[in-house]
């Protein structure tokens, strides 16, 4: 256990992040060595030795390391050595209904005193609103972009597929079927081949999302959490299946306006 007494008393440093410390300034720190540091008090500089009282456990931190100071003293100590506040931020707390009445009197004071920056919670939350906003906006583009993109390659797979079996189709007509028959069992045969590939890319895309969001939680976005968009998915399937209906109809119509013999020469 720590005693703070003997912290400010002896100038003792607490080490918080010690991976940094060897990286900035190539010291491992360790309890009980003396590190020397230069010491600005508001006038002059000076070279102090202080010694290490705590180093804290860095593998423990975890992703609050831009919260922890590299070098921490006790504020005794600080005003002993420096000649001027050494008090760099102020946190005020208040309830959620004082949160607005609050924050205006600060702003007040904050425009008559100069060099004080004031950031309340509510511009936080303001901002990071405006900036997943703007990420949703990207994402909405650039998901209607590639269904859009997939759509056409869709219609014009299924207008070629068509075309290119036209003298099978009239064959097949020749011989007893239906045009009827034929529309259903072409619409049948892409109703199979869009279920297929829906469901590779229902299973495929959510997995690399999934795995997306899982990456990105581990790193800098501890806050994610991965939900599978079944409306967004839903209202797509119900599009692609529905364009294929419609263009498989249109194109198999168009072919029916043609007679057998002018079909099976072409």
């Amino acid at each position: 256990m720590l005693d703070y007494d003997k912290l400010a008393a002896q100038n003792q440093l607490i080490i918080g992040r010690p991976d940094d410390l060897e990286k900035v300034l190539n010291i491992r720190a360790e309890v009980g060595q003396t590190i020397t540091l230069k010491i600005f008090d508001g006038t002059t500089s000076r070279n102090l030795d202080f010694e290490i009282g705590a180093v804290l456990d860095q593998s423990k931190i975890g992703d609050n390391g831009d919260k922890i100071d590299m070098l921490m003293l006790p504020l005794d100590a600080m005003n002993r050595l420096a000649a001027c506040n050494t008090i760099y931020q102020y946190a005020i707390r208040v309830s959620d209904d004082l949160e607005q009445l609050a924050e205006t009197e600060v702003n007040q004071i904050s425009k008559e005193t100069s060099g004080l920056d004031v950031r309340s919670l509510s511009a936080a939350i303001a901002q990071n609103e405006n900036f997943i906003q703007g990420m949703r906006l990207a994402l909405i583009v650039s998901v209607a972009f590639i269904g859009c993109f997939a759509l056409m390659n869709l219609v014009n797979t299924i207008i070629t597929s068509i075309i290119i079996r036209q003298k099978q189709f009239a064959l097949m007509r020749s011989v007893g079927m239906s045009q009827k028959q034929l529309s259903s069992m072409v619409c049948y045969e892409s109703l199979i081949t869009i279920a297929i590939g829906l469901l590779l890319s229902l299973l495929i895309g959510g997995g690399i999302g999934n795995i997306l969001c899982s990456i990105l939680k581990n790193g800098l976005m501890s806050y994610l959490s991965y939900q599978f968009p079944f409306g967004i998915a839903t209202v797509y399937c119900v599009i692609v299946i529905l364009c294929t209906l419609v263009v498989t109809g249109a194109v198999l119509k168009h072919q029916n306006k043609q007679s057998l013999i002018e079909q099976l020469h072409k």
